[in-house]
């Protein structure tokens, strides 16, 4: 798995999977870094490397540092996320990625509530 963490388009993560499509490379969305570091849409994203998104790392954060907050916390667009989660909900690995201890069950509430 490929996973976007300082890239501001998915152009360069595209035209890799599609030079190595058919040899079970896939992409990691991560929405914490996307938050980060994105100048485009999340629209491009997904229609971009879509097909190829086999896993996503949830969490949130203000658009200042990666903070690993769970969902809802930051600024994250997760409305804009949810059609895309509904659509492939069965072919993804989804992970409630938050590294303080304590934020681990809000974490995964979080997500079982948006993933619903």
């Amino acid at each position: 798995m490929l996973e976007n963490i300082f890239e501001e388009e998915p152009d360069t993560l595209y035209e890799l999977l599609r030079h190595y499509d058919g040899r079970n490379l896939y992409f990691c969305f991560d929405s914490g870094h996307f938050n980060l570091f994105t100048k485009v849409s999340l629209d491009k994203w997904l229609s971009m490397l879509g097909n190829k998104i086999r896993e996503m790392h949830l969490h949130d954060n203000y658009g200042k540092r990666d903070d690993h907050m769970p969902i809802g916390r930051g600024t994250f667009p997760f409305r804009e996320l949810k059609a895309y989660l509904k659509a492939h909900r069965e072919s993804l690995i989804l992970t409630a990625e938050v590294h303080d201890e304590a934020d681990a069950v809000e974490a995964v509430k979080n997500l079982k509530e948006f993933v619903a």
